[in-house]
């Protein structure tokens, strides 16, 4: 009875060790795609601040320090688009 006993708490103790280290297994599979999940953020927010330096550049002719934008007045855009372009707003031939 007693060797039995002593059997079952060994299992008991593999059991428990082995799910132990199926939870590790998962934590880190877990970590690693947060890791390319932030990564992937951290390159579309430098995609988006290009862009909005892009932006910065054709409206003010060069980037602005400020991530926010207002609307741009109808105004200056037909300004942009005869100094940028001809009537069709393809560049204009020099």
């Amino acid at each position: 009875m007693e060797d039995a006993l002593k059997r079952l708490d060994k299992l008991t103790h593999e059991e428990a060790q082995m799910a132990a280290a199926q939870i590790l297994k998962v934590t880190h599979s877990v970590n690693d795609r947060v890791k390319t999940v932030d990564d992937n953020v951290a390159v579309v927010g430098n995609k988006m601040k290009d862009i909005g330096d892009k932006v910065d550049t054709v409206i003010n002719g060069t980037p602005s320090t400020s991530t926010t934008h207002g609307p741009l007045p109808q105004a200056e855009c037909n300004t942009l688009v005869r100094r940028e372009g001809g009537e069709d707003g393809h560049p204009a031939n020099s």
